[in-house]
């Protein structure tokens, strides 16, 4: 795979940083790639790292070697190997490659005063660590084309008019960035590899994405906190992971993975007691229907809704336009990844005496027809790849809508 091209492109306040992208696989066609970030905080000369960060994750899968035709971060390029080696420690199918770039670009002069970001999305992780680092962190950053498809524009709206709600009462600015990345690389590279076409995106390539994202604005940034979704004693094999993070680093931005210390209810119940407000402005889901900022039907919506039950400060969550529905529990798809999530949750609620929650997380945890009982069906006969075919299959069995990425219009 070769990265040329490299074109830094003024839109009045945007700037977009694109280049072509060619595949040696004949089955390909070229693409293009690009990110479009404020134009303040854009570079005087554009470097390749987002792209190497981007897409060398992608080569690592489809067993391709990366080249690119632009300037790199030298400690990005050394990190290379260390990158490589755990992702293949992860996932054992996947590919070494080699990476060569044209040239070493030197260092981005930072401004007087470096700033400090965090990605946000208004969910509980990411308000959790901005509520935990609120006085270090000077700018949010929204990714459009990272939980739902670039050119989703309602969707988009929704969650920008909620975002810069919260950046205004913490006085934080926000940082839009759009970015066809995702999208191009689940339609050209992986969307035909069926192992990986619903899993890619979360178990691989997320945490990438965040960090091309950040890459994009190092001018003016040192660090970048990038929320965890896992506990240090729940740690998987994730896109986004403290030992993967902070190797996207370069000479003067560092990424940290942040939050890692609290499970999801301990963080509900911090960001109720310290900034109550904001419990009344999450957005989880995701569906994301249009003018919704949650569906409250999805698995991480009604999981989210119990918690918040169990706090004592559902009804506080205009966010949440319908009741909860414990029914739909007894439905969850996949308890065998959120299983401590789901045991946590049934220890609060036995601690707190809330017998419908009990009930029905009870027989949720019940030995049943589950994703966690063909799991370990999988195990057996697929061995390391079970994580792969076990969740494909338990939907084909049960019917169960699957929310498939929808790849940019155009």
């Amino acid at each position: 795979m070769i990265v040329t091209d490299l074109v830094k492109t003024n839109h009045g306040c945007e700037t977009e940083l694109s280049a072509r992208v060619r595949t040696t696989s004949p089955r390909q066609a070229d693409f293009t790639l690009w990110f479009r970030i404020p134009s303040e905080m854009a570079a005087t000369q554009p470097c390749a790292d987002p792209f190497l960060a981007g897409l060398l994750i992608p080569c690592l899968c489809i067993g391709e070697d990366l080249h690119i035709e632009a300037p790199v971060s030298p400690r990005l390029f050394d990190s290379i190997p260390y990158i490589q080696h755990l992702i293949r420690g992860w996932y054992p199918e996947f590919h070494n490659v080699l990476m060569t770039c044209s040239e070493k670009s030197d260092p981005v002069q930072l401004p007087n005063r470096p700033e400090t970001a965090c990605f946000f999305s208004a969910g509980v992780d990411s308000i959790y660590s901005v509520v935990k680092h609120q006085s270090e962190i000077d700018r949010l950053i929204l990714v459009h084309g990272f939980e739902n498809p670039v050119h989703e524009q309602e969707t988009a709206a929704t969650t920008v008019r909620l975002v810069e709600t919260i950046a205004g009462a913490l006085g934080k600015q926000v940082v839009e960035v759009k970015t066809n990345l995702r999208g191009a690389v689940f339609e050209h590279l992986i969307g035909q590899r069926r192992r990986y076409r619903d899993s890619f995106f979360g178990f691989c390539h997320q945490g990438s994405i965040l960090a091309a994202v950040g890459l994009c604005l190092q001018t003016g940034l040192s660090r970048i906190y990038i929320p965890a979704t896992y506990t240090y004693d729940t740690l998987v094999p994730y896109g986004t992971h403290p030992s993967l993070d902070s190797l996207w680093s370069t000479e003067t931005l560092s990424f940290i993975h942040d939050g890692c210390e609290a499970s999801r209810l301990q963080k509900i119940k911090s960001i109720a007691t310290e900034a109550p407000t904001f419990t009344g402005c999450l957005q989880v889901c995701e569906i994301n229907h249009p003018g919704e900022n949650n569906c409250c039907r999805c698995d991480k919506c009604v999981r989210t809704m119990i918690a918040l039950r169990l706090c004592n400060v559902l009804n506080q969550v205009g966010t949440f336009h319908l009741p909860l529905d414990l029914q739909r529990v007894r439905q969850a798809g996949d308890v065998a990844r959120w299983r401590s999530e789901y045991q946590e949750l049934l220890a609060e609620a036995k601690r707190i005496g809330d017998n419908v929650v009990i009930d029905t997380l009870g027989y949720l945890l019940e030995e049943r027809l589950s994703v966690e009982g063909l799991l370990e069906l999988c195990k057996r006969l697929f061995g390391n790849e079970a994580r792969y075919y076990a969740p494909c299959l338990f939907h084909r069995i049960t019917g169960r809508r699957v929310k498939i990425w929808r790849t940019e219009k155009g």
